[in-house]
This record gives structure tokens, C-alpha cells and sequence, in this order.
């Protein structure tokens, strides 16, 4: 008898708590983004609230903010100062997703090629020297977890080899190699010429629309109350 009970009760089906559990809350969507009077990183979700991203470090600005194609992430290049340009070099693309700050390095070169892929769920950026490089370096990571999922080196045109052997590229990297993701979540601009040849960068886009915060967050924290 107590054998028939233990199997009647593997066999039940769930509880409604445990059900309820396995129910992943919905994603934070944000409705528009942009940079504010203290060049930090002003995020307006699609509830009202107001989430501020502080620069950190040597960092010296953001890029223009690029809203995901699902809304569910914001991202913007972390811009420091360079000694031998007359412009800054973005460093890191710095994604906030689900209430989290995530700042993709990937091995400290310069980023200037990125974008979003599949939707929002994951972010793609090709990693160069400034100057004189023959090939880019690209990663594309998973923002929940900050796993890589691929990477691939591809050479490109330069001084020492001027007709490198081409490779496969992938889809993910064909979207952001030349720099140009679609409107009207990015927007393509450029940057000064590079002595290994002319390279459109994307420095980004985005957000329209900037109602009254409900509330205010800093880097995914509630900070203050706004008045509307």
C-alpha cells in the first residue's frame, strides 16, 4: 500500500507554486534612451521609469544608445581618451538588460563594429587595433550570461597584406561587419580614416519620445522618486 502511495504521488502533477515558478517573469522592455546633461547613459522603460548608467573608470563618454529590435536592451560604446588620435576610441559595449549593467571588453582593443542579434538576446562586436591592423577579431556573447557562443578572426586589407586569404563569415558578423545595422535602431556614421583603408563604424542611433520618469534607477537600482 505505502508502495502505491509513493508512485501515485511521483505521478501527481506539479503544485501550482511550483508551476508558478517555472514561469519566467517578462522581460523589462524600455521605450526610449538617450545620453544626459552628465554624459551619463538615461534610459526611459516602457512602465516609466528612468534608469541611469554611470560612466566608470577612465571612461569619458557613451556613444548614442541603441535600442534591441525586441526593446528588451539598451546599449551604447564606452568612449575613452586616446593619446594619439583626435578622437576618443570606444573600449567596451556596455548593455542593460533585465535590471543588469553588462560591459563587454572582449580582449581591450577598440571596438568599433557592433550590434545586437537575435532580437536582443545577444550581442555581436568586432575587436581591432586603432591603427595599422590587418584582421578583426569578433565575438558574439549571449548578454544574460555573458557567455561567448562564437568567435572568429577575419583579415581585412592592409599595408603588409594587401590580398588576404578571405574566409566563411558568419551571418551574425556579415550584420555588423560593415558597420551599418538597419534603421531604425541604429543609424551609421564614421569615423576618421584609417591608414589601412576606409571603414564605415556604426556609432549608433536610436530613441525618440522622453516622457516624465516615474521613478528613477542607477545602473538597474532604485535610487529616488521623480515626480510625473
Amino acid at each position: 500500500m505505502i508502495d502505491v502511495l509513493v508512485l501515485l504521488a511521483a505521478l501527481a502533477p506539479p503544485s501550482l507554486s511550483t508551476q508558478a515558478r517555472e514561469v519566467s517573469a517578462p522581460a523589462e522592455t524600455y521605450q526610449s534612451a538617450a545620453i544626459d546633461a552628465n554624459g551619463d547613459l538615461a534610459i526611459v522603460t516602457t512602465g516609466g521609469q528612468r534608469v541611469v548608467v554611470r560612466k566608470e573608470g577612465e571612461q569619458k563618454s557613451f556613444s548614442r544608445p541603441v535600442i534591441s529590435a525586441d526593446r528588451t536592451a539598451v546599449a551604447a560604446q564606452a568612449l575613452v581618451g586616446n593619446c594619439c588620435t583626435s578622437y576618443d576610441i570606444p573600449v567596451q559595449v556596455v548593455v542593460y538588460a533585465r535590471g543588469k549593467v553588462h560591459r563587454f571588453t572582449g580582449d581591450g582593443m577598440a571596438i568599433f563594429k557592433w550590434g545586437f542579434a537575435d532580437g536582443g538576446a545577444r550581442i555581436a562586436y568586432g575587436q581591432e587595433p586603432v591603427h595599422f591592423g590587418c584582421g578583426v577579431d569578433y565575438e558574439l556573447r549571449d548578454i544574460e550570461s555573458e557567455r561567448l557562443i562564437e568567435s572568429i578572426e577575419v583579415p581585412e586589407p592592409c599595408g603588409q597584406i594587401p590580398n588576404p586569404k578571405p574566409v566563411k563569415i558568419p551571418e551574425w558578423v556579415a550584420k555588423i561587419k560593415g558597420g551599418s545595422p538597419t534603421p531604425p535602431f541604429l543609424a551609421p556614421s564614421s569615423r576618421p580614416h584609417s591608414p589601412c583603408g576606409s571603414r564605415s563604424r556604426a556609432r549608433t542611433c536610436v530613441a525618440s519620445g522622453w516622457p516624465p520618469p516615474l521613478s528613477i534607477r542607477e545602473n538597474g537600482a532604485p535610487v529616488a522618486a521623480a515626480s510625473g
